[in-house]
């Protein structure tokens, strides 16, 4: 059974205390894992950190968060390489071990924590923006180029309609 933290004094903000934690989420660890030691604060309150931008720690952090992803990203890779050296067997006989099973489940839990984390690199989903100049809203402008043929049939039509008002 896990022993119990010890309540109080975990949540003094140091840079050493913040400099570990962000090294440890850049390198793919999850932040409840560290912050199950004893000598770190609490996940809570280090998203409190986060909420506060204390020491503008915010920014570190999502910078942490995407080296996270990067990390992650690679360990897929590399656990899909460890199933094809792992599997066993002809393809399409069932023969394919527990193992390569195991890291399957795996992948896809990876591959679900990334699309997740960061959306806009690693979802399935594409969200397709358009913006006008400077990011402002879509001026949509019309011209017509008009040849004197047709500008001479709109008279024919406008003298024609003007002809139908004055006569009723």
């Amino acid at each position: 059974m896990e022993k119990k933290r010890k309540r109080g004094g975990q949540t003094v903000y140091t840079e050493e205390k913040a400099d570990e934690i962000l090294a440890r989420l850049a390198e793919g660890e999850s932040l409840r894992s560290i912050c199950k030691d004893d000598h770190l604060p609490a996940a809570s309150s280090v998203i409190g950190w986060v909420m506060d931008d204390r020491e503008e720690f915010k920014e570190r952090y999502a910078r942490a968060r995407k080296i996270q992803g990067d990390v992650l990203f690679d360990k897929l890779i590399e656990l899909s390489q460890k199933a094809f050296q792992n599997a066993t067997g002809a393809p399409g006989t069932g023969e394919a071990s527990a193992k390569v099973q195991a890291i399957r489940l795996e992948v896809d839990a990876l591959k679900w924590s990334l699309s997740k984390l960061h959306p806009e690199r690693y979802s399935d989903f594409r969200r397709n923006e358009l913006t006008g100049k400077a990011g402002g809203p879509i001026k949509q402008e019309a011209s017509f180029l008009l040849t004197k043929e047709d500008e001479e049939k709109i008279r024919q039509i406008a003298d024609t309609r003007n002809k139908i008002k004055d006569e009723s």
